[in-house]
């Protein structure tokens, strides 16, 4: 296969994938293509992008984190949701597609579990939250994906920096700046604004 060749890549993943009876992790993906995790985490982005495959990640009781990946039309997410969801009490992180989010809608087992100390505990992602995310999920997505970064990480990333004390203030002078660098008038203001950004666009 030539190197490089992402098209080649991404197509030789989904013939690799097709031929499971389950979802897989990356590790698995790496182990029987003998392929390194960069090259698979690469060709699993550009796959999601397309909505050719879907990822779910949970995290089991004890609280350790884990990725699958399989085909969308595949029937052994059922079976997936089964295990891990309702028999393990896995908890959902994020799901690409929606794979495990419709057996959600009905279920019990996943909207509220039992706290050690008889209190109800809601493991459940908002609907809300949950609603905004699927809306947004091909920017989210995409942008990450552009940014080189997981869906995941670019969410976290943006989370720490609205959290950020200083967020409103650092938001309304970012309005300010473009607004003056984008004025018809020329003015010292205007110079000092295009030269923020210019400085701002190089950084890394």
């Amino acid at each position: 296969m030539p190197r490089g060749n992402a098209e080649e890549t991404d197509q030789e993943m989904l013939r690799k994938l097709s031929k499971f009876d389950r979802p897989v992790t990356v590790n698995d993906l790496v182990l029987c293509l003998n392929w390194s995790r960069g090259k698979i985490d690469g060709a699993i982005a550009r796959l999601v992008e397309k909505q050719a495959i879907a990822v779910v990640n949970i995290s089991i009781p004890k609280g350790q984190r884990q990725r699958y990946i399989g085909i969308p039309h595949k029937p052994y997410w059922k079976a997936f949701y089964d295990h891990y969801i309702v028999k393990q009490e896995s908890i959902l992180i994020y799901d690409t597609m929606g794979m495990i989010q419709r057996f959600l809608i009905d279920s019990e087992v996943y909207f509220e579990q039992n706290a050690p100390d008889g209190r109800e505990l809601s493991t459940k992602i908002d609907p809300q939250i949950a609603d905004v995310i699927y809306t947004e999920l091909d920017r989210i997505t995409n942008t990450a994906f552009e940014r080189e970064m997981t869906s995941a990480q670019f969410l976290k990333t943006g989370l720490q920096q609205i959290l950020d004390p200083n967020f409103d203030l650092l938001a309304r002078i970012a309005l300010v700046v473009i607004k003056e660098s984008n004025s018809d008038v020329d003015t010292n203001e205007r110079a000092v604004a295009q030269l923020f950004l210019e400085q701002a666009s190089s950084l890394d």
